[in-house]
């Protein structure tokens, strides 16, 4: 159970990080030009990441490895707040290059706990 519970973690992980890194791109082009779809493109980010975090949620972790979920939950839930804040910010015309640093911290976050895994 606990190389099963290590392998979803780091699957969701992996999705995160790649949303992450999507909308970083954006963010960061979204500095020279408009994307009419990029909110809707960040509110499909936020959907999957939720889901991508129910998945983390639901498994029960062994006794040895809740701090290790708890953290990842943590860190993934933060980086679901900054997406939700991103897709406001965009639909609201906002500059959202402060994201760029803001997607970075949470990807570095995102990675350093699954490398914690393989340890």
């Amino acid at each position: 159970l606990v190389g099963s519970e290590m392998c979803i973690r780091d699957r969701q992980i992996t999705v995160f990080t790649n949303q992450l890194t999507t909308r970083m791109i954006m963010a960061n082009n979204a500095q020279e030009r408009t994307y009419e779809n990029e909110a809707d493109m960040a509110d499909e980010s936020v959907t999957i990441m939720e889901d991508a975090l129910e998945e983390v949620v639901v498994t029960y972790p062994s006794d040895t490895s809740e701090d290790d979920r708890e953290a990842a939950i943590m860190a993934m839930q933060t980086a679901v707040d900054h997406m939700v804040s991103y897709a406001e910010d965009v639909r609201n015309g906002e500059d959202t290059t402060k994201y760029i640093n803001v997607f970075q911290n949470d990807f570095n976050a995102l990675t350093g706990l699954a490398n914690l895994y393989y340890q």
